[in-house]
């Protein structure tokens, strides 16, 4: 609606601009205030866990998580995949340390947290090994905060830079 005889915007359309201008200035000063966490600084490919470490994850998983995961890692009705596709669309682009802590704060579905840290750093060894991330001479540590520097990413393509 124009003013009379101003050729001026009145009403809700002439507070569009100015409204959006102070919701981007309040989004900017927010982001200057809280910048992003650091980008994570190794790559699941770059041989994060020992194969010993996924040995004594994939006896704990043999004890802990084979009724509801499955004995392929392939899930069953109440529990998702841990392995191929399903796992790499819910994880790429996210840290290790995310995926532990989800784990060690949900697992056992029956008992969350009721295992020892360091058996959980050992699962999450074993499931990085059964999707063929590499094993290396450096185990994960049981602590998110050092698993936060993990990225799950998926296999680089031959064809990438």
């Amino acid at each position: 609606m124009r003013a009379r005889g101003t050729g001026v915007l009145v009403g809700p359309k002439s507070l569009a601009v100015p409204l959006l201008l102070s919701l981007c200035s309040a989004a900017n000063a927010l982001a200057q205030e809280n910048p992003k966490e650091a980008t994570p600084s190794r790559s699941v490919w770059d041989s994060v866990y020992t194969a010993d470490q996924a040995s004594r994850g994939r006896a704990a998983y043999r004890r802990e998580c084979v009724n509801c995961h499955g004995a392929n890692l392939r899930g069953g009705e109440i529990a998702p995949a841990l392995v191929g596709i399903p796992f790499d669309i819910r994880w790429r682009g996210k840290t290790v340390g995310a995926y532990y802590e989800l784990t060690v704060n949900t697992m056992p579905q029956d008992n969350p947290a009721s295992l020892d840290r360091q058996m959980y750093a050992d699962l999450v060894a074993y499931i990085l090994q059964a999707n063929r991330f590499p094993a290396g001479e450096q185990e994960l540590e049981p602590a998110a905060k050092a698993l936060d520097e993990i990225l799950i990413e998926k296999r680089p393509s031959p064809n990438d830079p």
